[in-house]
């Protein structure tokens, strides 16, 4: 699972069920070149089982031997409910499910991929595939009423399958931001703006680059700071070199409470 909302909140889900209640078996794939795993950087004890094929390009072989994996472990599993979550392994998932009679299932749309992700003809595919497959999904999960609206509007889904349901944040473990600056390597007297994320197309991080030099203009102590990596993380820096030293590198960051805590601003700038 690469670095992002939905693998923390998979691992919330997971860690947060009752072993009383629930017996869960948590399936995912490999993460992209360039990029980080959650469980490995964030949550190496979480119990998973890795399908090696499953990844997010789209290549036909590996996507057929991915589906196999999955409902062979559906089968072998028995679940009563099966909940997949992003675009590739939502549609393996619940076809999977589909095809071992699994009585509920339920998907979370942690955003979409309706534009800027894909060329038109392939969104239209995707969202082809999307509107079949709502229909044999029990419940749909929206984590804002955005990405309800756009899917609905889509002709994704109806609206009594719909529930919204924004991700959690535990907002009672952040440390102060002294101490948090001082562990990150901060400034304790700049005004510090962060982003957090994969630097790759879709998160528009030139937006944030060009951003960042109209907000020097006005407080010329500013200091970006870009927790994470991804494609475009040498043609960030590239277009970031402008700035000198207004703009600072971590990386991915195992601890991101201390990143947050240390920050005057967080800020997003996805397509």
């Amino acid at each position: 699972m690469n670095i992002g909302g939905p693998a923390w909140q998979v691992s919330v889900l997971v860690r947060g069920l009752n072993p009383d209640q629930f017996e869960s078996q948590l399936i995912s794939g490999q993460v992209a070149d360039g990029e980080a795993d959650f469980v490995d950087l964030r949550d190496p004890e979480l119990p998973i089982l890795r399908v090696a094929a499953l990844g997010r390009s789209i290549r036909f072989g590996d996507d057929f031997r991915a589906f196999a994996e999955i409902r062979r472990a559906v089968v072998a599993f028995r679940p009563d409910i099966v909940h997949t979550h992003t675009g590739k392994a939502g549609v393996l998932g619940r076809i999977a499910a589909a095809t071992s009679r699994v009585p509920i299932t339920v998907h979370t749309f942690h955003g979409h991929t309706l534009h800027s992700y894909f060329k038109r003809p392939s969104a239209q595919i995707l969202r082809l595939i999307e509107s079949r497959l709502a229909n044999r999904t029990t419940s749909l999960v929206a984590v804002g009423t955005r990405v309800r609206d756009d899917l609905l509007e889509a002709g994704i889904g109806r609206v009594d399958q719909y529930s919204v349901i924004p991700p959690g944040v535990d907002l009672g473990s952040l440390p102060d931001q002294v101490s948090a600056r001082i562990a990150l390597g901060l400034p304790l007297d700049q005004p510090v703006v962060l982003f957090v994320g994969r630097l790759t197309t879709v998160k528009r991080p030139d937006r944030l680059i060009d951003a960042m030099a109209s907000v020097l203009q006005r407080l010329p102590k500013a200091l970006l700071v870009i927790a994470g990596e991804g494609d475009l993380f040498d043609e960030t820096r590239l277009k970031a070199e402008p700035l000198g030293p207004s703009v600072r590198f971590l990386g991915w960051q195992q601890d991101l409470n201390r990143v947050y805590a240390a920050a005057d601003v967080a800020v997003l700038t996805s397509d």
